[in-house]
């Protein structure tokens, strides 16, 4: 069956997918607070993987991220690290879809 493996767990630890304080801030320069703490840059995380996160670049979590072929973050990680790349743009179509699916199934209710 399809989740099998499928675990409740704790996720209490909030990950900002676009860093607060970028390692590298010529690559990733600081944005606008407005988008860095939006939800469409937020995940619910647990405290050691927000800890292994850090401030890594998009790329760098991403390739993490793949790295655990086994398990998934959380679904919405999940549909993050599918992007080419993350910036303001990304962050609030990311915003704007997740709102529409949470809409979209309360609606449906």
């Amino acid at each position: 069956q399809e989740y099998n493996n499928y675990r409740i767990t704790s996720r209490n630890s909030v990950e900002h997918i676009y860093p607060q304080n970028p390692e590298n801030q010529i690559q990733h320069p600081q944005i606008e607070d407005d988008y860095l703490h939006s939800f469409g840059n937020l995940v619910l995380l647990s405290v050691a993987q927000n800890s292994e996160y850090s401030n890594k670049s998009f790329r760098v979590k991403k390739s993490m991220f793949r790295d655990r072929r086994e398990t998934y973050d959380t679904l919405k990680s999940y549909y993050i690290f599918q992007k080419d790349n993350w910036n303001k743009i990304e962050i609030i179509k990311h915003l704007e879809t997740m709102i529409s699916k949470i809409e979209e199934h309360y609606d449906a209710k």
